[in-house]
């Protein structure tokens, strides 16, 4: 057995940047290097070296460390390093006042680290080992989480004229619940605010900064904390419990669904007149957040005026209690409701403004439906929306943000134009979970398995002319040809309905979507061609929308092959990925291209933080209609194929490639993540009946993660989630 055996650790941590810093701590990215295996974390020290800052910190880490749950930031440990063996500059640096992070990156979207980037250009200075004879420079090693604050995501939406969604607030606020329910055992936090709760690209809450955490059973000797969520005994310099993080939830709750603050700071006055202003704005009381705007539930309402009770005997006492009625009497009072997914989809989709998004992320948000059907994905910020008791509270509030926002009247009117982007109707139809067709709706579509039909849908269930979408005055009205033609619409069987944004149509084995959306815009910054050699490393990698035209010969595939390598040598996708998509790239190309030759081709390629695009415009008729017939020939082969992979139950260690699937108990439509493993065309069975062009519709199915077909431009969209 073996008993108290230790050993020394080989771990070395190289600083990348500066990420930020408050009043006391700085807060920096960190390569960690243990053994060869490379992570990122973040390290976090204070500005002064004093002994009691050092005893604060040590306190912090002991504190944190103990904790252990999913919405909770990992702290691992304390790391030291000689005050001796760094730069003077650096020394120089932790005595700053201020760190004031540039405009345009503090508004940016959420923050993802590009790790093969990180890793190919890496500058930064290596944390040398400590030595205990000399004095040293104490660090919290934690996770570092890619994403953003909520402060930052809050005031971005403000800037957008916008608020989060009540549901979406709802749900952060029953994670964080439930954080703090698990960490009360241990601790007080005692600075709930929203720089403190981070959201990560998987839409998973972390609860961080423990820096002025004290153990459960403790009366801090000391004044800490943000006084505009502090709990009222704090103010009032009583003691203290857990139920104090609970009032600054519950404060940090009212102002996510409100847009105003539930106390308000006066500036350019003392800090004991701060505390004399929010004393009596807490004697006045406050105004239920269902009196402030329309779009609040009377439910949830009570739910953020219990824990923002003035009297901590009368306010929630546990964590717990807050998210169990925030998930009964709320969140999923109809049986479904926001999830860690969903949160990520959202953010996705405010992060490119709205600009774009598809039936299956709108599928994700189906909770957001308002009264009238339609999923409501934005909360407009306007004065409509706030009820009499609302506007005399922003009356009061009048140093607020959202005061600012909607005070002028020019802003107002900007609001009304951004609540009239034109949005255009289409119906999408699913030939596979990840091949789609989309069809603009101007007048009217027939829909039925005859080749005359506007949209032809292979299946003998289907009748020749099935159904037909089409206008009536403002509306557009699905409504079947004949008796006997069977549709289902959002699961229920109908004759005749008029569409919502996001409704789901199943026809016999088909899925179509209708969904109102942006058209595309492209707007290539940079064009060149790809009949002559070019140095595209430099030339691509460096624009962000460009435009590459060809003529389709061997040479310029091998260039278009290379071209798709560069784009993708920087992400993060696993070597299998990497290796079949620059192939079927060439594949989806040949096929698009039909028996034009000698005819220019042109690809839009646009990258963003979660994607990457190939664009095939002005594709010719022929070759549009060659290249959807591949999917639709072997359209039963192929989802027989992703079926027999998902009954399968795939996991990561299971080796195959990222498919989209379609979850059956939830009816989401998500990836599988799986990340190394063999080929999944190795094991095909060539014999001589076989037909290439199933080989190609595998190749290209298992590639990308959306193909995606506009019929009335024959374009064709190829992306791949990065």
């Amino acid at each position: 057995m073996v008993k108290e055996f230790q050993f020394e650790s080989q771990t070395t941590y190289t600083f990348l940047e500066e990420l930020g810093r408050g009043g006391m701590g700085i807060v920096y990215l960190a390569e960690r290097n243990s053994g060869g295996v490379i992570d990122y974390v973040v390290l976090k020290t204070l500005k002064s070296l004093t002994k009691e800052d050092e005893d604060a910190l040590r306190q912090e880490a002991s504190l944190a460390a103990l904790l252990r749950h999913e919405n909770i930031v990992k702290t691992y440990g304390l790391e030291a390093i000689p005050l001796s063996g760094l730069p003077h500059t650096f020394l120089k640096s932790l005595g700053a006042l201020s760190y004031i992070r540039d405009e345009e990156e503090e508004r940016g979207g959420l923050r993802r680290l590009n790790f093969k980037r990180m890793r190919s250009g890496k500058e930064g200075t290596t944390l040398l080992k400590s030595n205990k004879d000399e004095k040293n420079l104490l660090l919290i090693a934690m996770d570092y989480i890619d994403g953003t604050n909520l402060r930052s995501l809050h005031y971005e939406h403000l800037y957008q004229s916008l608020l989060l969604p009540v549901l979406m607030s709802a749900f952060i606020i029953s994670r964080i619940a439930r954080a703090l329910a698990y960490a009360h055992h241990y601790l007080i936090h005692r600075d709930i605010s929203p720089e403190n709760i981070l959201l990560n690209t998987q839409g998973i809450c972390k609860l961080s900064d423990f820096g002025i955490a004290v153990a459960s059973h403790q009366q801090p000797d000391y004044w800490a904390g943000k006084l505009s969520y502090m709990a009222p005994e704090q103010i009032y310099d009583q003691p203290i419990d857990e139920r104090i993080d609970i009032f600054s939830l519950g404060s940090l709750a009212y102002q996510l669904l409100t847009g105003i603050p539930l106390v308000e700071m006066p500036q350019d006055v003392s800090f004991e007149e701060q505390i004399k202003a929010v004393k009596q704005q807490i004697n006045d009381g406050f105004v239920p957040p269902a009196m402030v705007r329309s779009d609040i539930p009377e439910e949830l309402s009570q739910i953020v005026m219990k824990m923002i009770q003035p009297v901590p005997q009368r306010r929630y006492q546990r964590g717990n209690e807050i998210a169990n009625d925030l998930e009964k009497k709320y969140l999923y009072a109809k049986g479904y409701g926001p999830t860690n997914n969903s949160l990520a989809t959202y953010l996705n989709i405010f992060e490119n403004r709205f600009a774009s998004y598809n039936e299956g992320q709108l599928e994700q948000l189906s909770f957001l439906k308002n009264d009238k059907g339609e999923t409501q994905i934005k909360r407009t910020l306007q004065l409509s929306d706030y009820l009499e008791t609302g506007l005399k509270l922003l009356d009061k509030r009048r140093n607020s943000e959202v005061y600012k926002r909607l005070k002028a009247t020019a802003h107002l009117r900007q609001v009304q134009a951004m609540n009239r982007e034109e949005r255009l109707a289409y119906l999408k139809v699913k030939y596979l979970d990840n091949v789609i067709e989309s069809f603009p709706v101007t007048n009217a579509l027939t829909i039925g398995l005859s080749e005359n039909m506007d949209v032809c849908l292979n299946d003998k269930a289907i009748a020749p002319h099935h159904c037909t979408l089409h206008r009536s005055g403002q509306n557009l009205v699905l409504k079947a040809a004949q008796r006997d033609a069977q549709m289902n619409i959002n699961g229920v069987a109908m004759q005749e309905r008029e569409l919502k944004d996001g409704d789901k149509i199943k026809i016999a084995s088909y899925f179509l979507f209708f969904i109102n959306q942006k058209p595309s815009e492209w707007q290539p910054g940079h064009r060149f061609s790809l009949d002559h050699d070019v140095d595209m490393a430099t030339e691509c990698l460096q624009a962000k929308d460009f435009l590459v035209t060809f003529t389709p010969q061997p040479e310029a595939f091998t260039r278009l092959a290379r071209l798709a390598d560069y784009m993708l040598s920087t992400t993060d996708l696993n070597e299998l990925k990497l290796g079949i998509i620059p192939t079927a790239l060439v594949e989806s190309v040949q096929l698009l291209q039909g028996e034009a030759n000698n005819e220019s081709f042109q690809l839009h390629v646009m990258r963003r933080p979660i994607y990457l695009i190939f664009n095939c415009v002005n594709v010719s008729e022929r070759g549009y209609c060659a290249f959807l017939q591949t999917f639709k020939k072997h359209r039963e082969h192929l989802a027989q194929e992703l079926e027999q992979k998902e009954k399968k139950g795939l996991e990561k260690e299971s080796g195959d490639v990222e498919l989209f699937n379609e979850d059956h108990r939830t009816g989401k439509t998500g990836k599988i993540p799986v990340v190394t493993g063999k080929d999944p065309l190795a094991d095909m069975d060539i014999g001589e009946d076989f037909d290439p062009s199933k080989l190609a519709a595998e190749l290209i199915v298992h590639s990308f993660d959306r193909i995606e077909l506009h019929k009335e431009k024959r374009e064709v969209e190829l992306v791949v989630y990065i």
